[in-house]
């Protein structure tokens, strides 16, 4: 009987040392457009430190699926998407996939050009927020604006976006594994002095966004104009148990290339890649 007792609590003290505390929440985000259409993205994470697990349990993008994960052990600058049901992992290089988009305008041979002009970014708001998730938070406002112009096989077409910002951010907690997910800045624009501009005012943010608000209105040729809305928001957030092995890349995974944007005879318009951008742009 006492070996029994001495056996149980010895796998109790393994499973212990196996697990550590830290972090887990639930987010959703929304995307809707001016004809009404939508994606909605939902998520599950577990957040120690350096590391994160991003767990896709509701997905529009054939590209991260529900299923599909991404893995990072420093805080994002390595990330890896693991599809399970495929068996495979791919290198996740957010600036890798910024360069495939230059390499495919770089071989368009100068047919496409596009400049970012009169590039703006105002603070209209900083203060106490509304609690989000049971977290207190911190409310800012920002308004982005700037003029793209472009030159395609010779003719010049321009528009204008102005973008309006709003951010509930958090500083009650602190791993660096959060800015995985919880991201301050928007996806790059590709243009230094708008991304320098952007990513001076989000570095003023204090701690991690558990709520984001972005209205986008882009007026093109004629007037016309393009909406976007997108919502991100942390719905659940508390301390959790995690086990170690929840942050390892399984041995047994097959590497898999990053899906290209460009790929021929692929989905990219319909999965929303570089090819589908650039036809927006053009179009507006």
């Amino acid at each position: 009987m006492k070996r029994s007792l001495h056996l149980v609590i010895g796998i109790s003290l393994l499973a212990a040392q196996a697990a550590s505390a830290g972090m887990f929440y639930s987010a959703l985000n929304t995307t809707e457009g001016t004809e009404g259409s939508a994606a909605d993205w939902r998520v599950n994470a577990w957040v120690d430190g350096d590391n994160a697990k991003i767990e896709f349990t509701q997905s529009g993008n054939p590209m991260m699926p529900a299923g599909a994960y991404l893995l990072t052990n420093d805080a994002g600058r390595n990330v890896y998407m693991i599809k399970p049901e495929e068996g495979t992992y791919s290198r996740w290089d957010v600036d890798a996939m910024l360069q495939m988009a230059s390499d495919v305008l770089g071989e368009a041979g100068g047919m496409i050009s596009m400049t970012i002009e009169n590039p703006s970014v105002e603070v209209l708001a900083e203060e106490p927020g509304d609690e989000v998730a049971g977290r207190s938070t911190t409310y800012y406002r920002y308004r982005t604006s700037y003029e793209l112009k472009m030159k395609v096989m010779g003719m010049k077409r321009g528009q204008s976006t102005v973008m309006d910002q709003e951010v509930w951010s958090t500083d009650h907690v602190k791993d660096p594994g959060f800015g995985l997910w919880l991201r301050k800045t928007p996806p790059s624009f590709g243009d230094s002095g708008l991304d320098g501009l952007i990513k001076a005012e989000m570095e003023k943010v204090k701690g991690f966004p558990l709520k984001t608000v972005t209205e986008s209105v882009t007026t093109g040729k004629k007037g016309r104009q393009t909406r976007t809305r997108s919502v991100m928001e942390v719905t659940e957030l508390r301390e959790e148990s995690i086990a170690a092995n929840v942050f390892v890349l399984d041995p047994d995974l097959v590497e898999k290339p990053m899906p290209s944007f460009d790929a021929p005879g692929g989905d990219d318009e319909k999965e929303g890649g570089f090819r589908s951008l650039m036809k927006r742009r053009r179009d507006g």
